[in-house]
Protein backbone atom coordinates (compact mmCIF):
# COMPACT_ATOMS: atom_id res chain seq x y z
CA UNK A 1 0.00 0.00 0.00
CA UNK A 2 3.28 2.18 0.34
CA UNK A 3 3.49 2.08 -3.34
CA UNK A 4 0.30 2.90 -4.57
CA UNK A 5 0.32 6.40 -1.61
CA UNK A 6 3.60 7.10 -2.65
CA UNK A 7 2.42 7.31 -6.61
CA UNK A 8 -1.15 9.10 -5.19
CA UNK A 9 0.87 12.00 -3.31
CA UNK A 10 2.69 12.32 -6.83
CA UNK A 11 -0.45 12.59 -8.56
CA UNK A 12 -2.61 14.15 -6.25
CA UNK A 13 -5.76 12.52 -4.95
CA UNK A 14 -7.87 14.78 -6.45
CA UNK A 15 -6.14 15.17 -9.52
CA UNK A 16 -5.93 11.63 -10.15
CA UNK A 17 -10.19 11.68 -9.64
CA UNK A 18 -10.31 13.97 -12.70
CA UNK A 19 -8.06 12.02 -14.82
CA UNK A 20 -9.68 8.66 -13.61
CA UNK A 21 -12.88 8.56 -15.95
CA UNK A 22 -10.46 10.02 -19.43
CA UNK A 23 -7.57 7.14 -18.57
CA UNK A 24 -9.80 4.50 -18.04
CA UNK A 25 -10.67 5.17 -21.61
CA UNK A 26 -7.52 6.13 -23.01
CA UNK A 27 -4.22 5.27 -20.80
CA UNK A 28 -1.97 6.56 -23.92
CA UNK A 29 -3.29 9.53 -23.70
CA UNK A 30 -1.06 12.56 -24.24
CA UNK A 31 -0.90 15.76 -22.07
CA UNK A 32 -2.52 18.43 -24.85
CA UNK A 33 -5.23 15.69 -25.31
CA UNK A 34 -5.97 15.37 -21.31
CA UNK A 35 -5.78 19.36 -21.29
CA UNK A 36 -8.62 19.45 -24.03
CA UNK A 37 -10.66 16.90 -21.81
CA UNK A 38 -10.79 18.59 -18.64
CA UNK A 39 -12.63 21.74 -16.88
CA UNK A 40 -10.79 24.66 -18.44
CA UNK A 41 -10.04 25.98 -14.96
CA UNK A 42 -7.58 23.15 -14.51
CA UNK A 43 -5.57 23.67 -17.72
CA UNK A 44 -3.29 26.11 -16.43
CA UNK A 45 -3.26 24.83 -13.03
CA UNK A 46 0.61 23.18 -13.61
CA UNK A 47 3.42 23.72 -15.53
CA UNK A 48 4.50 21.13 -18.15
CA UNK A 49 6.91 19.66 -16.21
CA UNK A 50 4.32 18.76 -13.59
CA UNK A 51 1.62 18.33 -15.81
CA UNK A 52 3.95 15.47 -17.46
CA UNK A 53 4.75 14.05 -13.99
CA UNK A 54 0.95 13.73 -12.85
CA UNK A 55 -0.06 12.17 -15.84
CA UNK A 56 3.10 9.86 -15.80
CA UNK A 57 2.39 8.56 -12.32
CA UNK A 58 -1.41 8.05 -13.21
CA UNK A 59 -0.76 5.87 -16.12
CA UNK A 60 1.74 3.79 -13.57
CA UNK A 61 -1.34 3.21 -11.19
CA UNK A 62 -3.01 1.87 -14.31
CA UNK A 63 -0.63 -0.08 -15.62
CA UNK A 64 0.42 -1.67 -12.33
CA UNK A 65 -3.61 -2.59 -11.53
CA UNK A 66 -3.70 -0.59 -8.82
CA UNK A 67 -6.93 1.78 -9.40
CA UNK A 68 -9.18 -0.01 -7.15
CA UNK A 69 -6.86 0.77 -4.43
CA UNK A 70 -6.25 4.38 -5.70
CA UNK A 71 -9.63 4.29 -5.73
CA UNK A 72 -10.11 3.32 -2.35
CA UNK A 73 -7.44 5.95 -0.63
CA UNK A 74 -8.80 8.87 -2.24
CA UNK A 75 -12.44 7.95 -0.79
CA UNK A 76 -11.28 7.14 2.92
CA UNK A 77 -8.93 10.59 2.60
CA UNK A 78 -12.22 12.23 1.64
CA UNK A 79 -14.20 10.71 4.27
CA UNK A 80 -11.77 11.44 6.99
CA UNK A 81 -12.03 15.15 6.20
CA UNK A 82 -15.74 15.32 5.36
CA UNK A 83 -16.63 16.20 9.27
CA UNK A 84 -15.30 19.75 7.90
CA UNK A 85 -18.15 19.89 5.39
CA UNK A 86 -20.79 20.28 8.51
CA UNK A 87 -18.60 23.28 10.32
Amino acid sequence: MEKIERLLDSVGKNTFLLFYPILKNNENITVEEMKNKIDQKYQERWNTDSWNTKLSKARTIFRNNLTSDALYLCAVSAKRWSYLDDE
